[in-house]
């Protein structure tokens, strides 16, 4: 597929909970670098600024003048977990226990667990963790179909983040069940798009080892409309998928997008995920689980992000031990916005 010019809107502030609240612009860059976890609680684009629905108690506490959102970082089901050069876990400075020099953390396990820094946080908007360099390549991932009303509407249906230096540019565009293209191909250029804030974060490599640390990085964001990517009435229902292409310059803290743009999903609450009794043995497809799930469309599923596979209520009580990360999912296909880790033993490592 050819790829089509640049077309996004450059995000121009940001507001996140770090330290209760932080603010940073474009042309006035906050002095202040969080080197935590927080949380993206509305941004500036087009000249309007929107909520990303995580906090707008604390956005009216500040006296922000905003349009309320329903954003959610769109589910990252894996990525490599080789260790290849300059690819690396990003984490807030203060997150590894050492917030001006070399700390540690626990190696990601598999390539969900590598994921998860893509999707952590309420609504999987954590503006304090990421992924330096991923890996060059296509990643698709299942979405709904696009709102037709929400076609040119002027409000953004897509965000993405850049927490490093930019360097390469990326793309993106829609498929249909055969992965074919809808609308176009579009390219995501970084280099001309302006700073918003800064941040202190360590790297560390697939291993756990860390590669630097307390690096002060430049934040940048832009969004997206369905009418950049060629999305219009007549081809918005075939589209199945959306795949991002990584240059291998890419360092996202998460992709997003806006609910309210994209059609077929009620509101649900996955509350968490448990063991109701152990594997028999170790291989033995015998294990049970419980999950709390409310909302939605019955009956619901657990879409078991690593294997790829949903598994629905029915087969809850006929699973093999192993260490799961799931998400909830109804009988309209929607998937819930947050995720659960579940370790399910078998009797005899109990």
């Amino acid at each position: 597929m050819a790829l089509g010019a640049f077309a996004q809107t450059p995000v121009t502030a940001v507001h996140t909970d770090f330290d209760g609240y932080w603010y940073s612009e474009n042309g006035a860059i906050s002095a202040v670098h969080p080197n935590d976890h927080n949380l993206m609680l509305g941004f500036e684009a087009g000249g309007t600024t929107y909520s990303t629905g995580v906090d707008d108690s604390e956005l009216d506490s500040q006296g922000v003048t905003y349009t309320a959102g329903d954003w959610n970082a769109i589910t990252v089901p894996h990525l490599p977990t080789s260790v290849v050069p300059y690819y690396s876990i990003m984490l807030g400075a203060a997150i590894d226990g050492n917030a001006s020099g070399v700390g540690t953390i626990t190696a990601p396990a598999d390539s969900t667990e590598v994921a998860a820094y893509l999707i952590d946080g309420t609504r999987g908007l954590d503006f304090g963790t990421g992924i330096a360099n991923v890996v060059t390549g296509d990643f698709d991932f299942t979405v709904s179909s696009p709102v037709e009303d929400a076609i040119n509407d002027g409000t953004p249906d897509l965000l993405f983040t850049q927490m490093a230096e930019p360097l390469g540019a990326d793309s993106i565009c829609f498929l249909d069940s055969e992965d074919n293209l809808v609308g176009t191909k579009t390219g995501i250029g970084w280099t001309g798009v302006g700073a918003i804030g800064r941040w202190d974060t360590d790297y560390f490599a697939m291993d756990g080892t860390d590669r630097a640390m307390n690096q002060t990085k430049p934040i940048r964001a832009v969004t997206m409309d369905f009418h950049d990517l060629g999305i219009t009435a007549a081809n918005a229902g075939d589209v199945e998928k959306i795949r991002i292409f990584w240059s291998g310059d890419s360092d996202p803290a998460f992709l997003a997008y806006n609910g309210d743009s994209f059609a077929g999903c009620d509101e649900f609450t996955f509350s968490g995920v448990s063991v109701v009794t152990p594997a028999s043995g170790a291989a033995t497809a015998d294990g049970v689980i419980d999950a709390s799930i409310s909302g939605g469309t019955t009956p619901y599923g657990l879409a078991f992000i690593l294997q790829g596979d949903t598994v629905p209520s029915s087969g809850w009580n006929a699973l093999p031990s192993g260490k799961y990360w799931v998400k909830a999912v109804d009988a309209n296909d929607c998937m819930s916005s947050n995720s659960f880790q579940l370790f399910l033993p078998h009797s005899k490592c109990q």
